[in-house]
């Protein structure tokens, strides 16, 4: 199918006739400068001092035919985001040159194949009336200075010094004011929150955005923003490192071939990297291809993990004006080829469907066992990604697989949109800074709503819970079954957009904004070793599966030995004697900070061949317990042995945001993070099994005072009294135990009475 973009530009353009003359949002068909600057941020660094606040300009579009912008000056004024009006006005005229030179970072190079324009150029100075002015043209009609920006690219960086934001609040807003020769002025708002706290934390896990879009994705829709900005936005954010996920069917879009785009991306990326190892940059690909119905797809591609940047282009760059030649099949065999791996791109919801302007649709499972497209998803919603006439996108035809080689997963947290709006009045100033109420801001959307990350994420959910069951049942029938495991993934995949989706397409009354930006869903990879050169071991832990997901609190867990060193981790398949399960202990840890709320509730979930079963914990921060035990509260007694299952574990924090909730356009909001799974297989190499112990001599007398548990046998090793956490809270060696009902909090407990063979019985009580 092919898609006449070049009318659709034409139309836009007679539409708009001059630059500025239509609501805008990056990227248009016309000429546009914009500002950004990341939407959350410490507010002191670790020497305990205000952090300054980069702004980041970027001019785009401006190589068109009467689309070049003659920009005199900029204004950036700033306000605590609760007033109601701009009266400050950020100037920099005491500062020497010298001094203004050095907060001006990230300037656009001279770079013709890139249509990119030197920013040296511009001859800018300070002044006592604006931020910034620019001196390189006089116009000898109006007499007005101006840099005139006439190729696609043009941007810098202003570092806002920490001494410009003593005495504001902890949100703030900008207001960065564009002045333009012969045409209509822009502006863009912005607004900051600021945290005492960095983003939460667990040791060895590093946080980063898998899926995000810089200057080198560019098409008639979308764009992004410059590679070095872009690493600042991150860093400022909170992150730990980021994929580029750029447009494989842009890379035909400038330059001088596709190959040396691809090459040119790399080394910007490397010499970033050369900067410091806090933050690491690594270069992947959102691929479009064609799914086994011909309909396009997005995929992400990800090099091989022993060498980052070995992986080639391997796709036509086709899929923008006319649909690609390479389906999932074709791209999969490259990735093996090239010890790489794949994740599938928001590839089930509704929500997350691509256009039919570009004959778009999602990935197709293919399975019976699934309900059909039309039919009710188990959540939420309707079924679109399991046509039963289209073949399987995602199953393996070779009976060794049961997934396709080099795909491990499902990118199913997707474009973060909480609050959104479609309205023209607000494209510039989501937020409505200014408090002016004939503009309408964004405002918080439904989670009914098919287009919510969490609407789209638990259809998401629906389908991996699926291929977790489908995995279970194969490898249990199949021992030397391959590739049956599938792991989670979250990315933002945002447009440059590092305060709000500001590089979305918004024209003529079409599109959305949202608060969308780099960093809003992201994933957590265990590192103990760190994030090794050019993010190797970060590659390799996304390979494994060694992965939690989040869009801010977390939860991790892992099995630990206690007579030996080493981990098992989310990811991991394992085998473990029965008669060596305690010698193990189950792990968990719980982290959020005040910006993300307070534990609401956290989930064990258990998998088995039939369904998922779900035990809620009261887990603070970290809770140990031994895994016999554990498993055996889970399975009530009865272990699944010589049968793989799995274990997993989800958190839900909750924010009230009270009296800043006209700030936040949200009144209360839940965060999330879930584990990818451990999977166990128990042999069974007991030499007796759990109930040889006679349950009839087990006695309970429950008194109102006391609860009186008697073993009528001498023969006995143990009792222990063990909470719902699986926590034991009373033991004793003897045959009897006596328990004093205000010593605890009243609730079901568990008593477990063992002997010197490893028997057990366990009964529940309640205190």
């Amino acid at each position: 199918m092919k898609i006449n973009f070049a009318f659709i530009i034409l139309f836009f353009y007679l539409l708009l006739n001059s630059y500025g003359q239509l609501p805008k949002q990056g990227n248009t068909a016309n000429a546009e400068i914009f500002a950004d600057a990341p939407y959350r941020m410490n507010i002191l660094n670790s020497q305990g001092n205000l952090c300054p606040i980069p702004i980041h300009i970027f001019a785009h579009d401006a190589d068109g035919t009467s689309a070049n912008i003659k920009l005199m000056s900029i204004d950036i004024y700033i306000k605590n985001a609760s007033d109601t009006a701009y009266s400050d006005l950020i100037t920099f005229d005491t500062y020497s040159p010298a001094e203004f030179d050095s907060l001006i970072i990230h300037h656009s190079p001279d770079n013709p194949d890139m249509n990119v324009q030197n920013f040296n150029n511009s001859q800018y100075e300070t002044s006592t009336n604006h931020t910034i002015v620019f001196k390189e043209t006089h116009d000898i009609l109006d007499g007005e200075d101006y840099v005139e920006i006439n190729q696609k690219f043009w941007y810098f960086t202003l570092m806002i010094p920490a001494e410009i934001l003593n005495g504001y609040d902890s949100i703030i807003d900008f207001k960065v004011y564009f002045n333009i020769d012969w045409s209509v002025d822009d502006e863009t708002h912005l607004r900051i929150f600021r945290y005492s706290t960095d983003l939460p934390k667990i040791e060895n896990w590093y946080r980063g955005d898998t899926h995000y879009h810089t200057i080198f994705t560019q098409n008639v829709a979308e764009t992004g923003e410059a590679i070095e900005a872009t690493r600042m936005a991150g860093k400022y954010t909170g992150i730990d490192w980021q994929f580029t996920s750029d447009h494989s069917c842009d890379f035909d879009n400038y330059g001088i071939s596709m190959a040396n785009n691809w090459q040119a991306l790399g080394n910007q990326i490397q010499q970033q990297n050369t900067l410091d190892t806090d933050y690491v940059m690594i270069r992947g690909m959102e691929m479009s291809v064609n799914n086994n119905n011909g309909e396009v797809v997005h995929a992400l591609v990800y090099p091989n993990p022993e060498q980052p940047f070995s992986l080639p282009y391997i796709s036509d760059g086709g899929g923008d004006y006319s649909s690609t030649t390479i389906n999932v099949d074709m791209m999969l065999d490259s990735i093996t080829k090239y010890g790489g791996l794949c994740y599938a791109a928001h590839p089930f919801a509704e929500g997350d469907k691509l256009p039919d302007l570009i004959n778009g649709n999602v990935w197709n499972i293919n399975n019976s066992d699934f309900p059909e497209n039309g039919m009710p998803h188990p959540s939420n919603g309707t079924v679109i990604c399991n046509n039963l006439s289209t073949p399987s996108d995602v199953f393996s035809a070779d009976t060794n697989y049961l997934f396709k080689k080099s795909l491990y997963g499902f990118q199913i947290w997707n474009l973060y949109n909480s609050v959104t709006s479609d309205n023209s009045d607000n494209y510039y100033n989501p937020f409505n800074s200014e408090y002016d109420s004939s503009i309408a801001s964004v405002s918080q959307l439904s989670i009914n709503d098919s287009k919510h990350f969490m609407y789209r994420f638990w259809q998401g959910l629906d389908i991996v819970k699926f291929f977790l069951q489908k995995g279970l049942i194969e490898k249990n029938n199949k021992p030397w079954l391959q590739h049956w495991k599938t792991y989670l993934l979250a990315g933002s995949d945002a447009h440059g957009s590092f305060n709000f989706s500001n590089t979305n397409m918004y024209i003529a009354n079409f599109g959305t904004i949202e608060d969308n930006a780099i960093g809003r869903l992201n994933s957590l990879v265990y590192l103990p070793q760190g994030k090794g050169q050019d993010g190797k071991n970060i590659i390799k832990a996304l390979k494994e599966g060694h992965t939690v997901i989040s869009n801010g609190p977390v939860i991790t867990m892992h099995i630990e030995s206690t007579s030996s060193n080493g981990s098992i981790l989310p990811g991991t398949d394992t085998i473990i004697n029965y008669t060596d399960l305690q010698h193990y202990n189950i792990v968990f840890n719980v982290a959020t900070t005040y910006e993300f709320g307070t534990i609401e509730e956290v989930k064990i979930i258990l998998g088995t061949e039939t369904e998922e079963y779900t035990y809620p914990m009261n887990i603070q921060n970290t809770a140990s317990f031994n895994l016999l035990d554990f498993l055996n509260n889970l399975f009530l007694n009865s272990i699944s042995t010589d049968k793989y299952f799995y274990i997993r574990a989800e958190l839900t924090t909750h924010k009230d945001y009270g009296t800043n909730a006209t700030l936040y356009k949200k009144q209360e909001e839940d965060f999330y993070s879930f584990t990818n799974p451990i999977w166990l297989k128990i042999a069974n190499n007991a030499a007796t099994n759990t109930y040889e112990l006679n349950a009839e001599l087990l006695s309970v007398y429950s008194g109102t005072e006391q609860v009186t548990v008697i073993y009528n046998n001498v023969e006995i090793e143990k009792i222990k009294l063990f909470n719902a956490l699986g926590q034991c809270v009373n033991i004793t060696d003897n045959n009897r135990m006596v328990i004093d009902r205000n010593q605890f909090n009243k609730g079901i407990y568990i008593i477990k009475v063992s002997d010197k063979n490893g028997n057990t019985i366990i009964r529940k009580i309640y205190l």
